[in-house]
């Protein structure tokens, strides 16, 4: 056999075995040198992408996924290695949160739901094309597919005495909205299931993951019959006052890691929660602080670049210039005359504005009654025209249902 087909087959084969023992990102340099020695199998640059994103490089596992994506995955032939491939996108993209990513994915394996996903000729698994469409769902907030795929893939996968049914256990028990019992219920099968596949490191994470879970601080934020109160875990209630803002923080904290549109959030403030709403094609305008990010990361993609050319990389130069050109244009359409910034005119933007400065005053308030509170709001509530509560690992439970029993003098 050729050594370089060998060398394909047997890494290929080995990815999924180090994937499900929690080694993957072990791998990152030899998958590295086979991407740069190997140009002509493009799926190792998949590979690396997702070597990258289990190893927390999120920089490259970004940089390898927008490269491999562009124009619709234009690098990758349509052949056996493109369903495993597309797996493995899905993967790296929920590390990376790369929605973009995640909706063609997402969109390539809907069709296949219900399939089981085999590599290339049949010599490695990734379980079934469920687990990828769930995470691919829950990466761009849809907390309702995510569960329904997750739960397809156990139903799939528990007859065959896979260990990714534990995968897709742990996959279920991180969906914002289940309940606790079901999620301890899941990641102690999860452990179970791991145990007897002899994986030691992804049951003892398991374990561990169930342990944070039952021991995680639950903290109400209710509305009250004269404005809002907060309490921690069987502590006394504490009063918030009326700001307007605790509308809207309440509508992020009851759908964590989800996005959501300043209009819906808008229309929380207004007394009109769940109120149907159109975005429709608001200019984005740009704050400092999206001034700011824009001009770092064309700093970085300058470097990249220099890096691309010098590596004889045509695709991730290309990726690159396409980004910085879709940046200039961002920051082109935000600037008027003499640089200033144009005055924000639609809807959206005025509601960007308004429940921006709501959410920062609520968030504020939160943090004069709870200083720790207030800090961890501080940094995993994200602004602007979408916004979101990013819970994952915070190991905290929001209740926002029914009332605190304290009305506020």
């Amino acid at each position: 056999m050729d050594p370089e087909v060998a060398f394909h087959f047997y890494t290929t084969t080995l990815g999924p075995l180090q994937y499900l023992r929690s080694e993957l990102a072990d791998s990152i340099d030899y998958v590295r040198s086979a991407a740069e020695s190997m140009p002509n199998v493009p799926a190792w640059r998949v590979g690396l992408a997702t070597a990258a994103a289990e190893s927390g490089d999120l920089t490259l596992a970004r940089r390898e996924l927008a490269a491999v994506g562009a124009d619709d995955f234009a690098l990758l032939p349509r052949d056996l290695n493109f369903l495993g491939s597309m797996m493995l996108m899905a993967l790296a993209a929920h590390h990376t949160d790369d929605h973009e990513t995640a909706a063609k994915v997402h969109a390539i394996l809907e069709p296949l739901a219900g399939r089981f996903a085999i590599h290339g000729t049949g010599y490695a698994s990734y379980g079934t094309v469920d687990l990828a469409l769930g995470q691919t769902a829950h990466t761009l907030g849809r907390p309702g597919a995510a569960e329904t795929h997750f739960r397809a893939a156990i139903e799939q996968l528990d007859p065959t005495g896979s260990p990714y049914a534990g995968i897709a256990r742990v996959h279920l028990a991180g969906v914002p909205g289940l309940d606790d019992s079901a999620c301890s219920r899941l990641l102690g099968e999860a452990a179970t299931i791991f145990d007897a596949a002899g994986l030691t490191v992804r049951a003892e994470e398991a374990r561990a993951a169930r342990e944070r879970h039952e021991n995680r601080l639950v903290v109400a934020l209710h509305e009250t019959d004269g404005g809002w109160a907060l309490r921690r875990g069987d502590g006394p209630s504490q009063d918030l006052g009326t700001l307007k803002g605790f509308a809207a923080l309440r509508e992020l904290l009851t759908r964590p890691d989800t996005e959501r549109h300043a209009l819906d959030l808008a229309a929380a403030i207004e007394g009109r929660p769940g109120a149907s709403v159109d975005p429709g094609g608001a200019d984005p305008l740009l704050d400092d602080d999206a001034r700011a990010a824009y001009a770092a990361r064309l700093r970085t993609i300058s470097d990249e670049l220099d890096d691309a050319d010098r590596r004889g990389d045509a695709a991730a130069s290309a990726a690159l210039t396409t980004e910085k050109a879709a940046i200039q244009a961002e920051l082109a359409a935000a600037t008027g005359l003499g640089g200033r910034s144009r005055r924000a005119t639609t809807d959206a933007d005025r509601a960007r504005v308004n429940v921006t400065k709501h959410l920062k005053r609520a968030v504020a308030r939160i943090g004069d009654v709870d200083p720790e509170l207030g800090r961890h709001l501080d940094e995993c509530v994200d602004t602007g025209m979408y916004a979101r509560y990013r819970a994952a690992g915070s190991g905290i439970r929001w209740n926002t249902n029914g009332t605190t029993g304290v009305t506020p003098s």
